[in-house]
């Protein structure tokens, strides 16, 4: 997946390798419905040849996209995360908590929140990778209904009170997951 630009828009190709067109289409249709300036936007998609792919807005600089995973663990990236202040550390908890408030708030869960679908370029966080997307209605998001319900109650800067606080959600959930990534992106 290399950069390039459409439209004064930089995007790249997502590959559907082994995938439907449904579960493209699945996909489209939640990054569609649910923008939000976290998430990537989505130009188009491509069906003319296979593999069958998505095109997304590139989130990166100097044409790399760097997820939260790659600055905690890779030694390539871990002199900018260390470098990285307090202050961009939670700005990045901030816009990812505000991407899933967004996704809850039209009646979507993500399903698969983890360091790895956590972009970060100019000091901003990125919510990607839509595939395990479901409505919290469907008998599949049974698991995680009781822990979205109260999610309104808290402000996001409860959420970012409990990152400093270390305090940590008993249930396993995507709530649960950021926690996780938000703590490991405060350090």
């Amino acid at each position: 997946m290399f950069p390039q630009t459409i439209q004064q828009t930089t995007v790249v190709e997502k590959q559907f390798i082994d995938s439907t067109v449904d579960m493209l289409y699945k996909e489209a249709m939640f990054m569609q419905k649910c923008s939000h300036r976290c998430i990537p936007l989505l130009p188009g998609v491509q069906l003319e040849k296979k593999p069958i792919s998505l095109i997304i807005q590139f989130i990166g600089e100097n044409s790399k996209s760097i997820t939260i995973f790659k600055l905690l663990f890779d030694p390539l990236y871990q002199q900018q995360a260390s470098n990285m202040s307090t202050k961009t550390r939670l700005c990045i908890c901030y816009d990812i908590a505000g991407a899933l408030d967004h996704m809850h708030q039209r009646g979507y869960i993500h399903c698969d929140l983890k360091s790895n679908n956590v972009l970060v370029a100019e000091n901003k966080g990125y919510l990607i990778d839509f595939r395990k997307v479901c409505e919290i209605s469907r008998p599949k998001a049974k698991k995680y209904r009781d822990v979205y319900r109260p999610i309104h109650i808290f402000t996001l800067q409860s959420f970012i009170f409990m990152y400093l606080q270390y305090i940590r959600i008993e249930r396993k959930s995507n709530l649960e997951k950021l926690g996780r990534v938000g703590l490991r992106v405060i350090g």
